[in-house]
C-alpha cells in the first residue's frame, strides 16, 4: 500500500519541484506559478488520489483501518485538550472555546467559511486558506443586491460561529478593486 501511494505522489511532487525550480529561475511569473498550484492541488491530487483508492484492493483499504482509528483518536484528543485549554487557562466561552479547538485539531479548517458561501448563488473560487471571491450572477449586481448578500454571508459566519470569526467583504467590478475595499 505504501509503495502504490509513493508511486502515486511521486510524479506530483516531481511536478511540484519543477515549479519551485522554475520559478527560482525566473522561467515562470507568478501567474504562471498559480496556475500550476491549482492545476496540481484541484484537479492532478484529487484525481491521483482517487485513482490510487479505486485501484487499491479493498483488503488493502480495510488494513488501513488501525491507522485511520489512529489518526481519529489523536485528532480528537488535540480537540479536547484544544477545548479545555480554552476553557480553563484562557477563559474563553463555550463558543469560542470550541472554534480555537477545531481550528487546532484538524488541518483543513481554514476553509470554515468557503461552505457557507456554496449556499449562496454565486460561483465561489477559494483563493488561499483565507479569501475566496464570488462571481455575482446579475441578477444581484445592484448595489443593494450585493450589499444584501455580503450582509446575508456576514449573519450566515456569526450565526454559525457565534461572532468569534469575521469577515471582510468588498464588492467591485474586478477581483483587485474588492480587494481594496475590503480593507476599508
Amino acid at each position: 500500500m505504501l509503495q502504490s501511494i509513493i508511486l502515486l505522489l511521486v510524479p506530483l511532487f516531481f511536478v511540484i519541484g519543477l515549479g519551485y525550480y522554475a520559478g527560482r529561475t525566473r522561467r515562470l511569473d507568478a501567474h504562471q506559478s498559480a496556475g500550476l498550484n491549482r492545476l496540481l492541488v484541484e484537479f492532478a491530487l484529487p484525481a491521483a488520489l482517487f485513482t490510487g483508492t479505486v485501484q487499491t484492493p479493498r483488503d488493502a483499504l480495510l488494513q488501513l483501518g488501525p491507522l485511520i482509528a489512529a489518526l481519529l483518536s489523536v485528532y480528537v484528543m488535540f480537540w479536547m485538550l484544544g477545548n479545555v485549554i480554552a476553557r480553563v487557562w484562557f477563559q474563553h466561552s463555550a463558543g469560542e472555546a470550541v472554534v480555537q479547538a477545531t481550528a487546532v485539531a484538524f488541518p483543513n479548517t481554514g476553509f470554515m467559511g468557503v461552505p457557507i458561501l456554496h449556499t449562496t448563488p454565486c460561483y465561489v473560487r477559494a483563493k488561499s486558506i483565507d479569501e475566496a471571491y464570488l462571481k455575482v450572477p446579475s441578477y444581484l449586481q445592484s448595489r443593494s443586491g450585493a450589499i444584501q448578500l455580503v450582509a446575508g454571508i456576514k449573519q450566515a459566519l456569526n450565526d454559525l460561529y457565534g461572532g468569534h470569526i469575521l469577515c471582510s467583504a468588498g464588492v467591485a467590478s474586478n477581483i483587485w478593486l474588492a480587494k481594496m475595499g475590503s480593507n476599508n
